[in-house]
């Protein structure tokens, strides 16, 4: 790396994270981030059972079910085909053996199912934020520096939930559902 002269910008890379991810191991997120991406894994593992919870164990395909604004990772897509398939036919296609009865149009169905359930979640908490922030009382001295600090807290935590939201609508438009901001 070449010398910096004094007062010369750097710019440093942190790699390819998502914004969650800088969020909360830098305390930043950035604006435009090809990188960034939401895992649906809560909403998923409720609406699985435990012996699929278990087969996805079994097979190292639990967890890391990502989604970028591109559309979803394939083990979003084995565990959508888990959710209709029979055990014995599911295992055939994560085998390569037989893709038989998987139904394109089911398995993004559940997935845009999924993506819906973050979308609203998403909606749900940035009306929340934005209520707390229209209720914050105005104050003076100390308590105003507290309470400015606290609105830009607030400010950075509604911006990355607005961020997730337009991901959820542009991976449902990857699906081919109409979705606007």
């Amino acid at each position: 790396m070449p010398d910096a002269e004094p007062g010369e910008e750097v710019y440093m890379s942190y790699g390819p994270h998502s914004n969650d991810f800088l969020l909360v191991e830098y305390g930043f997120y950035l604006d435009v981030n090809a990188s960034d991406s939401i895992y649906l894994d809560d909403i998923i593992f409720q609406s699985l059972t435990a012996e699929q919870k278990k087969e996805l164990v079994l097979r190292e395909y639990f967890g890391n079910y990502e989604v970028t604004a591109e559309g979803v990772s394939s083990n979003v897509e084995l565990v959508a085909c888990l959710k209709y398939m029979s055990l014995r036919d599911w295992r055939k296609y994560i085998l390569g053996q037989s893709d038989r009865n998987v139904d394109p149009q089911k398995t993004a169905g559940i997935i845009c199912d999924w993506i819906r359930t973050y979308l609203t979640e998403s909606e749900v908490t940035i009306k929340s934020i934005q209520n707390a922030m229209d209720n914050m009382p105005v104050a003076s001295g100390n308590a105003a520096i507290s309470a400015k600090q606290e609105r830009e807290r607030l400010n950075m935590v509604l911006g990355r939930w607005i961020q997730i939201r337009h991901l959820c609508g542009k991976a449902l438009k990857s699906h081919g559902i109409k979705y606007s901001d």
